[in-house]
């Protein structure tokens, strides 16, 4: 599958996205595909040029076959071991379980340092797999800053989304790098959920997100089926 290239204003013809869909495939197959084919729906419409990569754990070959021919690129990356994780992070009892929140990190920053290393792309959009995502307004998400869901000081539960974002390439690689796994496992820490440690990222960046709408947001309630 090429990627999509378009653009008949100069604000498309000056635009080029990554899509990253990240994470677990879950619940299924057919799920995901429809998901990518909503969100790339959407920049479609919009005008965006753009290329689709996948960033997930090691799948059986006739998953990813059914998979492959929906990206242009895939960052298949090797499973974190759970008990070993359990073991290093050694997190006291009652605290939240950092593990999921754990390898979340380390397969954005992994997948995002590879995507921004070319710098062909103006924009990274960032969604996790299993979330269905629709757009409409093209300004409001592609601009020079990161624009997310819902930030700290808008949403009831006062916390920045994690589930979906655009911003331009250095951008969002900033936002979603923490360095080193031992600064991951510090953030981890002093955190009270796991959106927090992105909060914190984007504070130590200097990154100030903005909210922006969407038509459609929408987590499959199935999800927790397949582990993350």
């Amino acid at each position: 599958m090429g990627s999509i290239e378009m653009g008949h204003s100069r604000e498309a013809m000056n635009t080029k996205a990554a899509v990253l869909f990240r994470g677990p495939i879950r619940p299924d197959v057919d799920s995901v595909l429809e998901n990518v084919r909503m969100l790339r729906k959407s920049l479609f419409d919009l005008e965006v040029a753009h290329t689709t990569y996948l960033a997930t754990w090691t799948l059986p070959q006739e998953t990813l076959a059914r998979l492959a021919p929906a990206f242009d690129n895939l960052i298949v990356l090797n499973p974190l071991d759970q008990s070993a994780l359990e073991t290093e992070l050694d997190f006291a009892p009652g605290v939240w379980n950092p593990v999921n929140a754990f390898r979340q990190y380390f397969m954005c920053q992994t997948a995002l340092t590879s995507i921004a290393a070319d710098d062909c792309f103006t924009h990274i959009v960032h969604s996790r797999t299993d979330a269905a995502i629709e757009f409409v307004d093209r300004d409001a998400w592609f601009n020079d800053g990161y624009c997310t869901v819902h930030i700290n000081d808008d949403h009831p539960a006062s916390f920045i989304n994690d589930q979906f974002a655009v911003g331009p390439r250095e951008t969002m690689k900033a936002a979603w790098s923490y360095g080193s796994r031992d600064r991951l496992k510090e953030l981890l820490r002093q955190s009270v959920r796991p959106e927090s440690v992105l909060q914190d990222m984007l504070d130590m960046s200097g990154i100030v997100p903005t909210a922006a709408p969407l038509t459609r947001w929408e987590l499959n309630a199935t999800r927790h089926a397949i582990p993350a």
